[in-house]
């Protein structure tokens, strides 16, 4: 198994695979994760470009892409499952044996074409960056003409039989290329989708952003400003629409790379993120707050945040690791962060393209995150007395050279921190008024960064 860093909290998934990663679904039944990209092999067993996780193993998909080269494919962009079928969007001419025109259907044994593919407006294949299932339709998004021989841009609806238009009116942006639909969400029983497009051929008419009430489209918000300005995903958190990208404060929009919807205005989310080069790709949710990937290094106004940022919808906060290049993609599964991307190295560790969250941190802005009190890693830390009066002992197992304590206020604000030696250690907290704190254990690490959790709890000073 290969070795980590201390401060590692993030592990490659099996074996990994060779190539980007680009698409992810998340079977919650048979608790199978699917995964596609430019990728040929995973775990060095050739997959062509798509592969689903077990748990222990990666399992293709047949014999998946047909026009893989030496070491990649020439990718899968989405994956999504209707109606007990697994449907990709992909890159080639044909998957399977099956010519398929920009997309496939998977039914667990075989792939099969769907209804005629989808096309450009000269008969060549499509782009199809997104597909969302919705009242048992399927939506299928990105820079397209035709749906088999059904005239629909951009959008088209699949019904499990024939191909339905969406009418969507906008064309091309002023980057001359085809009107595009990158990401999509329902909010408010109405279908709101980002992407490239325009209401006309002036800057001033850029959209990016509208949505469907069931009969009519129209911008959002007044839309996005700029000539920069595509939108990669929109998300609700806490009941209200946030849409992330490429977007700039200098174009004339609130935010740089990350925005909400307030009332008919979208408005600035905690300093947005401090650089205008930033590319936020996706958006999650886990356990209560919100998740941001993309390209960046600092949020809200200098707080360190590489490639991954955290919102509770007050303040924002970073993870303690450093990516080298970009995450594209984000989804969780049985509790668990699964990432997928350009990146090749986590906090120098080769963790490339796919990587999952294991582990426990205390994030850049200082909050205690993802530990429960008095979980344990280890069994035989020892701390006595507890309650204690001015000072108390602390035991570190032989096994550990040294470690880190840190101690709490009840409102998670660090108050004590210093280092221990393996055998006992003496904790002098006669300055710190009798109440209740908490406290965590870590692995030593580098200055700066937090260890891998060992222990934490609470510990009661009394007078």
């Amino acid at each position: 198994m290969q070795k980590l860093a201390n401060c590692q909290y993030w592990e490659p998934v099996g074996g990994g695979v060779n190539r980007h990663v680009r698409a992810f679904y998340a079977d919650t039944i048979s608790n199978g994760l699917y995964l596609a990209g430019t990728f040929k092999f995973a775990n060095g067993e050739e997959v062509n470009g798509i592969a689903m996780w077990n748990g222990e193993e990666f399992e293709a998909l047949g014999t998946g892409s047909d026009n893989c080269v030496n070491f990649s494919c020439p990718g899968f962009l989405s994956v999504m499952q209707y109606k007990d079928e697994l449907y990709c969007s992909h890159l080639g001419f044909s998957i399977g044996g099956v010519q398929s025109h920009s997309i496939a259907r998977w039914d667990g044994i075989q792939w099969d074409s769907v209804g005629g593919g989808v096309k450009n407006e000269n008969g060549g294949g499509a782009i199809i960056w997104e597909q969302m299932v919705h009242d048992d339709e399927l939506y299928i998004m990105g820079r397209f003409t035709y749906g088999g021989n059904v005239f629909s841009p951009a959008i088209i609806k699949w019904d499990g039989q024939a191909y339905l238009p969406m009418d969507f009116p906008y064309i091309e942006p002023l980057t001359n290329i085809s009107p595009q639909i990158l990401g999509a969400v329902i909010f408010q029983n109405e279908l709101y989708v980002g992407g490239q497009f325009a209401s006309g051929t002036n800057i001033q008419d850029h959209v990016d952003v509208a949505k469907f009430d069931g009969q009519n489209w129209q911008p959002v918000g007044g839309g996005i400003k700029g000539a920069v300005g595509d939108i990669n995903d929109l998300f609700v958190y806490k009941d209200e629409l946030y849409i992330c990208g490429n977007f700039r404060k200098s174009g004339g929009n609130a935010g740089n790379g990350i925005m909400k919807l307030n009332g008919e205005t979208w408005v600035d989310v905690g300093g947005s993120f401090d650089e205008e080069t930033v590319v936020a790709h996706q958006m999650i949710e886990y356990h209560g707050d919100m998740y941001v990937f993309g390209t960046f290094n600092y949020v809200g106004g200098g707080v360190k945040a590489s490639n991954v940022a955290k919102w509770n919808g007050e303040k924002w906060c970073g993870l303690p690791n450093e990516f080298d290049r970009r995450i594209e993609r984000a989804i969780v599964l049985k509790d668990t962060i699964f990432i997928g991307g350009w990146f090749n190295f986590i906090d120098g560790d080769s963790i490339p393209y796919l990587a999952k969250w294991f582990g426990d941190y205390v994030d850049t802005c200082q909050t205690v995150t993802g530990t429960i009190l008095g979980q344990k890693a280890v069994d035989y830390l020892t701390f006595s007395p507890n309650p204690f009066l001015d000072n108390f002992n602390l035991y570190l197992p032989e096994s550990f050279t040294v470690a880190t304590l840190t101690m709490y206020s009840s409102t998670a604000q660090p108050i004590h921190a210093q280092s221990i030696q393996a055998g006992w250690n003496m904790v002098r907290l006669a300055s710190l008024p009798p109440g209740l704190y908490f406290y965590e254990v870590r692995d030593a690490c580098l200055p700066g960064q937090e260890g891998k959790l060992l222990q934490s709890g609470k510990l009661v000073k009394v007078e």
